[in-house]
């Protein structure tokens, strides 16, 4: 196989378009993808900084147990911590969406990021005054700013990366925040361990975020959108400049706007409703595996830390393994295809720790439960990407976010209403499997109704950004 930019290689017909189907089946044409490309670079970046700073600070303020569910000891506090956690921006993100479609979303990454470097610093200045509730109001804050840049950051990310790679970008990029989390969360102990003060790591952090708004400065002013581009990889400069005129006419709505526009698009609007009813499921099924671990399969507090531990690292294993085999995946059998897959696993793990709850049947089921998560997760985030335009990219990640925020509220909340203090339940947990092969069910027939539905013969495709016809330069902004 050639080593080339795309669309060079073998001179045989037909090689080179196969080589480029190749390329983007795998986990590594992921990291092509983002490397060739200095806009992806750069976005990357802003990521990878941040998401460093993020696990810095929340390792730093780790003694505030509410604000970790997995720390609590029964459902009703894992319910409370999770409603903490999420309900600043379920509030304000309504009101905030229209940014990400109204302004550059290179300002939104830039003022977003020097906005959590001064709430990271005020929070420092808090703790050092003993305040705790100063501090955790600016952690919430913090938190909620944050969400608003992942929105950005997910809705930007078509603008540097062509459509044909986004699906091993999305499996690549959030794998690499969450370890750029891990390592600013481990950085943040050890510096505590040193002997460092809670102010002084809050202030390190606040200078990461500096560092991620000085990346995002970088940019072009119209280099993220919204708007069409004329040296876009793809997608967003096919709409046309009359269907983007239409669009911007549209604009002035918030949240509904974006309803509306999914409306229309019923393909990412399947994907955003399959990601939430999988994430009812999947919360309930964590919830006891969080409370099983803590109150029914250990005996003392350090083997259930240890036992969490074990199985929180699962998880991350597992969506580690999902970010590895999703693209594959995807272009072997179908999005679609993969996401009932990833139902199905839910659905096994739920029934697992049913019959037989045990300590390796729970890492077990850990592990199985970051690969369906990050596997829908990655699926739904591309589907969005390449079927939404441009014009409403930003606020449909924001409801993306609320979506993911109000199924994780509810499935705890049903948690603490039907689970014992063990926090084992078999009824529950045959509850949470039948839903899960309800909802691979629903999936796979309406995706069937919406593939005959979009291509009748003799017309044309589906609106949405097409492939285009030869591939573009990488982005160099």
């Amino acid at each position: 196989m050639g080593t080339g930019p795309p669309g060079t290689g073998p001179g045989r017909s037909g090689a080179p378009a196969a080589g480029r189907r190749a390329r983007s089946s795998t986990l590594r044409a992921g990291a092509v993808a983002v490397t060739a490309s200095s806009g992806a670079r750069r976005l990357v970046g802003v990521r990878l900084v941040g998401s460093f700073a993020d696990g810095a600070l929340q390792a730093a303020l780790a003694s505030l147990f509410f604000l970790s569910p997995e720390r609590a000891a029964t459902a009703g506090g894992i319910a409370v911590a999770s409603l903490v956690l999420v309900a600043p921006f379920t509030l304000v993100g309504p009101w905030a969406a229209e940014i990400l479609d109204r302004f550059s979303r290179r300002g939104v990454l830039l003022l977003g990021s020097v906005a959590r470097a001064l709430l990271a610093a005020a929070t420092g200045l808090a703790a050092a005054l003993g305040s705790d509730a100063a501090v955790v109001a600016g952690v919430l804050a913090y938190l909620s700013v944050n969400r608003l840049l992942l929105a950005a950051l997910s809705a930007s990310l078509p603008r540097v990366v062509r459509r044909r790679d986004l699906v091993a970008a999305n499996a690549l990029v959030p794998t690499a925040g969450s370890a750029a989390a891990l390592l600013g969360g481990a950085a943040a102990l050890g510096a505590g361990s040193a002997g460092a003060s809670v102010p002084a790591v809050l202030t390190a952090v606040a200078l990461g975020c500096l560092l991620a708004a000085g990346l995002a400065r970088g940019f072009a002013a119209g280099a993220l959108g919204p708007g069409p581009r004329a040296d876009a990889p793809d997608g967003d400069r096919a709409t046309g400049p009359a269907r983007y005129a239409g669009a911007r006419a549209r604009r002035p709505g918030g949240l509904g706007e974006a309803l509306d526009h999914l409306s229309s698009r019923p393909a990412p609007a399947l994907a955003l409703a399959t990601l939430t009813a999988h994430r009812l499921a999947y919360g309930v099924v964590l919830v006891v595996a969080l409370l099983s671990a803590r109150n029914l399969l250990t005996t003392s507090a350090g083997e259930a830390a240890a036992l969490l531990g074990l199985a929180l690292a699962a998880t991350g294993a597992g969506a580690a393994l999902a970010a590895a085999v999703t693209p594959a995946l995807v272009r072997a059998v179908g999005a679609g295809t993969w996401v009932v897959t990833c139902c199905a696993l839910g659905a096994l793990s739920a029934l697992a720790l049913a019959v037989a709850p045990g300590r390796a049947v729970l890492v077990g089921v850990a592990l199985v439960l970051g690969v369906a998560a990050q596997g829908v997760k990655v699926a739904t985030d591309t589907a969005v990407q390449r079927g939404v335009d441009d014009a409403f990219r930003g606020r449909v990640f924001v409801l993306y976010d609320l979506c993911f925020n109000v199924a994780l509220v509810v499935s705890t909340a049903i948690a603490a209403t039907a689970l014992p203090d063990a926090g084992w339940s078999r009824p529950v947990l045959v509850v949470a499997a039948s839903w899960w092969v309800a909802v691979a069910l629903v999936r796979a027939l309406a995706g069937r109704a919406i593939s005959s539905d979009r291509r009748p013969p003799g017309s044309p495709g589906p609106p949405g950004p097409p492939e285009p016809r030869t591939p573009a330069a990488p982005t160099t902004t």
